[in-house]
Order: structure tokens, then sequence, then C-alpha cells
């Protein structure tokens, strides 16, 4: 299917998963039937109900959402990196997933008639280095350091997990800080799904999208133009298959005829 485009690899979907999980569930006798999983089709939008997604749609999905899709409907599936899928976000959804490494901690004396000074691990860390990978094995530290407050140290420390060399989801706010993202609880989204942090392309490509976003105004403001060119495409479409039928009949007429 992969080499079929958008519209046939839905339908397919559909033919052979979608609906005959429904008939499966509908035909089963456990009452309530017992899904293991549930297969739900996503709904597709047209491009140009831009207003209705930010005003109705994204408000009010269960799951939540970090942005848009815009797919293309003539083009093939392609593994991984597709060039013909637009993806837009807000900005505080405009992450970069680091390694973290926390800087030197500093020394008191614990006052034990021991010499020496120890590492106090209750204070903060000199810094919080952000580092990318650029390469197997080879991390660099970004450009800024992650920003944290002396309350979120204090709920960093609390969870006693390890914190050094984990892979944290990263934004950067209005200020121009780099900020953990947080999940529902308060607590960073920790990668632990994930082995490397971002590559450096990933890297660079987010960044270029932070400097020159393209903001919710300016899809709300592209929404005419954009169902203008769509209206513009269906028709040539149209117009090309009433020709292709036009063809079509003139070669049966021919054959008939004997030309």
């Amino acid at each position: 299917m992969c080499p079929k485009p958008l519209d046939k690899r839905l339908g397919k979907m559909k033919q052979q998963l979608i609906d005959p999980w429904i008939q499966y569930m509908q035909w089963s006798k456990t009452n309530p039937p017992t899904e293991p999983f549930r297969v739900k089709e996503k709904q597709q939008y047209s491009p140009y109900h831009i207003a209705n997604m930010f005003d109705n749609v994204l408000p009010n999905l269960k799951h939540g959402n970090d942005g848009l899709i815009f797919t293309c409907k003539g083009t093939r599936y392609v593994h991984g990196t597709d060039n013909a899928i637009l993806k837009w976000k807000p900005p505080h959804e405009n992450t970069i997933d680091f390694r973290l490494r926390l800087g030197d901690f500093p020394l008191f004396d614990p006052e034990d008639g021991e010499e020496g000074l120890i590492p106090d691990y209750d204070a903060m860390p000199t810094s919080f280095k952000l580092l990318v990978n650029h390469s197997k094995n080879d991390y660099r530290p970004f450009q800024h350091d992650l920003t944290v407050t002396p309350e979120e140290w204090t709920m960093l420390k609390s969870l006693n997990q390890r914190l050094d060399g984990r892979i944290i989801e990263c934004y950067r706010n209005a200020e121009g800080q780099w900020k953990f993202k947080k999940d529902d609880d308060g607590t960073p989204r920790w990668r632990d799904d994930k082995s490397d942090a971002n590559h450096i392309s990933t890297v660079n490509s987010v960044l270029d999208s932070i400097e020159d976003p393209v903001t919710e105004q300016d899809l709300r403001g592209s929404e005419a133009r954009i169902k203008d060119a769509v209206s513009k495409m269906r028709k040539g479409e149209q117009q090309a298959q009433e020709f292709a039928g036009r063809e079509a009949k003139k070669r049966k007429f021919s054959e008939a005829n004997g030309a």
C-alpha cells in the first residue's frame, strides 16, 4: 500500500481493518464484547477548515494534541521523514529532546570532624547543561542551559529519581529561556522511551521553525487562499476526468467502426 496515495490508503484501511473490526465486535457474543484494544479511524478534515479546527475540534479532543498535520493527498507513504507532509505546532509544543547533564554541586563542610569539603547534593548544581546528539557517542553542549527555578529544583529532588544523563523534552519560552516540558502532574517529560537525544539536524530544523514561525494567526489568515486553491485543484481534477472519459469514448467508437 505504500506506493498508493493517501485516499487509497485510507480506503483500504477502512475496508480491510476498520469495517471488519466493527463487524467482529457486533458479531461477538460477549456482552459487552471484550476489547483487548480499540481501533478507531481518525477523522480527516479539509485543509481550509482551520478556524473550525482551532475553535472547536482541538479544544475538545479527549487525548489532547500537539498541533496540526497537513498531509499531501497525491503522494505515496514515506518511511521516516516525509517532505510532502507539513507539521504545525504552537510555540510551547515546538520541542527538542536533549540529554541533561548536571553541573557541579556546591561544596560544604559537614562539620563531622573530618577534613575536606563534600558536595551538597541538596543545593542546586552550578548548571543544567543540555547536550545535543551530533553522532553516536558524540554529545556536545547546546548554546543555552536549561533554566530551573528553586521551586522546580525542589520538585526535581522530590522525585527521588536519577536526573543526570536522562533525555528531557524542552521548549523555548517567550523570554528566550529553555524550560522542560511539563506533564499533567507538573513533572518533566522524560523521554526514557528513547536511547538518544535529537540529532543536530533535527535540532537545527526546530530552531529554524522557532526563529521563523508560522503562527496560528498566519494559518487563520491563509484559510481563504487555501480554500480557493483546493477548489481550483478539484476543478482541474474533474476536468481531467471528463477529458479522459471523452477520450475513452472516442477510442471505443473508433474501434467499433474499425478505424
